[in-house]
Parts: structure tokens; C-alpha cells; sequence
């Protein structure tokens, strides 16, 4: 066990000095150091892309493991090398695992670092899902550290209906630090109000008050993957995109700019039926 620990740490470093610098520029990812100093430490984090474990390890040094979903280590020969060089801990998606708890819990005691993803799944609307009613009685129940830690940018750069990569902005930063004493006079409930207020982000609520351009290839190719029912004639599997523009047979059409809104396609065109995916999701 401890050989297969030091190779982890081997392996999280290596790649933190190799792959850091590409993954920013790539990205346009803008880390803020953090040091942790002495854990162990349980990490929560919004979701937002597949990389996002990599952009964690680029502001904090410390090694850690990652709470992965079960389809991680359903990919043959992939899988094995995720697993003898990472060993990520299995959480079924969408579900309240009780042997993921005990194996994070047991990750900690062993003084490691153990970081999950609260949302448990990334957005399709560029606003933070909820998080699982158990998180705050697993931060509890480590005796660790409960860090927590925001990204923004991702959904804009990455969404996830997309399959291509926008260039623009990106950033994370480490938002608080609750000490063990801290945690131990909150209830379950409580720290979970702490965990979702310190990773709370809204893509869009942000491009309105601090505007980045996310500029790339076929903006709206793939937006009905997230919006699929058409609010003018009412249908389901009738929304098609195509380069940056998102239309309905029924004549609705708008057209997805680089700042993630919705506007019209043409000057005589009527406005759009909502300004963001955000909006037509909710909807």
C-alpha cells in the first residue's frame, strides 16, 4: 500500500510540472496557489468538465484523490491505468453511495487528501446542481479539513453539450478553509449550506457583470444534447444546430455568441424566446 501511495504521488507531481503549463494555456486556465499546509484535507469543487481534476491539482500542490463516477473504471485498459496510477475512489452517479463514504473516509484516516465533486455531475446549463444531502455529514464524519474550492469559466469554455473547446477565460481559487472544531459545531445541514454557497456559480449571472468572449468553431453545435423541446410550436427532437446557429422547423431561430447569450440572427428576425440556456432550461 504505501509503494502504490508514493507512486501516486510520483505520478500527480510529474504530471502537475509536465502537463501544468499546456493545460493553462490550452484552457486559459488561471489558478491561484493555494498551500494547504498540514491535513488531511477533504476538497469539494463545482463541476463543469472532464479536466477539472487537473485544474484542482494546478493550484493545490498537495497530492490528492478524486471521487470519480462508476463509468470511469469501465474502460478496459484505460481504466487499469487510471486505477494503478490515480486510484480514484467509485461513486455511482446520481447516487448517495455508502461505500464510496466509507472509502473516502478511509482515505482520509490514512492521512490523505480526498477531493469529490459535490454536484456529482457536470451542468448542462451553466448553474451549479445541488449537491448531495450527505456531503456535509461526510465532511463531518473525515475529521478533516473541509476545503472548499470554486472554478469558473469552465461551463462557457467547455459546456457540456459541446464537444469542442472555447477560448477564454478560466479561474480557480480555494474559497475557505473549515478546521475540524469548525465543522464539529455545525450540523450536517449547515455545512452543506457552506459547501454550496462557497461553490455556487452562474455561467451566465457572471458574463453579465464581469464579460469574457469564448471564442471557438461551431458555437451552438450541439445544443440540442440540453435543449430539446421547442417553447414556440411545442415539440420535442425538432431543435437542430448548425455552426452557431440553433433553429426549430417552426421557424424559431437564434443565434449563440461568443459571450454564451442568445440573439437574433438577422435584424428583422423576432427576439429571442430566452436570453441564455440557463433561461430556456429553467423554462
Amino acid at each position: 500500500m504505501e509503494q502504490a501511495i508514493a507512486r501516486h504521488k510520483r505520478v500527480f507531481r510529474f504530471l502537475r510540472v509536465t502537463l501544468g503549463g499546456i493545460i493553462r494555456r490550452i484552457y486559459r486556465f488561471h489558478p491561484e496557489p493555494a498551500n494547504l499546509g498540514k491535513g488531511p484535507f477533504l476538497i469539494t469543487a463545482n463541476h463543469n468538465g472532464e479536466l477539472d481534476p487537473a485544474f484542482l491539482a494546478l493550484s493545490i500542490r498537495e497530492h490528492m484523490y478524486f471521487v470519480s463516477s462508476e463509468h470511469v473504471f469501465r474502460k478496459g485498459f484505460l481504466s487499469w491505468l487510471l486505477k494503478y496510477f490515480f486510484a480514484p475512489i467509485s461513486r455511482v452517479k446520481g447516487t448517495t453511495d455508502a461505500t464510496s463514504a466509507l472509502n473516502v473516509i478511509r482515505s482520509i484516516k490514512k492521512n490523505n487528501n480526498v477531493c469529490l465533486f459535490a454536484e456529482g455531475n457536470r451542468s448542462y446549463n451553466g448553474v451549479t446542481g445541488p449537491i448531495f444531502p450527505a456531503t456535509g455529514k461526510l465532511a463531518k464524519a473525515t475529521g478533516a479539513s473541509l476545503v472548499t474550492y470554486r472554478l469558473e469559466g469552465g461551463y462557457l469554455t467547455t459546456p457540456r453539450w459541446s464537444r469542442t473547446i472555447r477560448k477564454g477565460h478560466m479561474r480557480g481559487y480555494v474559497v475557505n478553509v473549515y478546521t475540524p472544531e469548525q465543522l464539529k459545531q455545525m450540523t450536517p445541514e449547515e455545512v452543506n449550506d457552506h459547501i454550496r454557497a462557497d461553490i455556487m456559480e452562474d455561467a451566465f449571472e457572471r458574463q453579465l457583470t464581469n464579460p469574457y468572449r469564448y471564442k471557438g468553431k461551431d458555437l451552438a453545435k450541439g445544443l440540442e444534447n440540453a435543449l430539446y423541446f421547442c417553447p414556440k410550436c411545442g415539440k420535442t427532437g425538432t431543435l437542430h444546430s448548425h455552426k452557431d446557429v440553433f433553429a426549430c422547423g417552426c421557424g424559431i431561430r437564434v443565434r449563440f455568441t461568443e459571450t454564451g447569450f442568445f440573439v437574433k440572427v438577422e435584424p428583422d428576425d423576432p427576439e429571442p424566446p430566452f436570453s441564455t440556456v440557463r433561461d430556456w432550461d429553467f423554462w
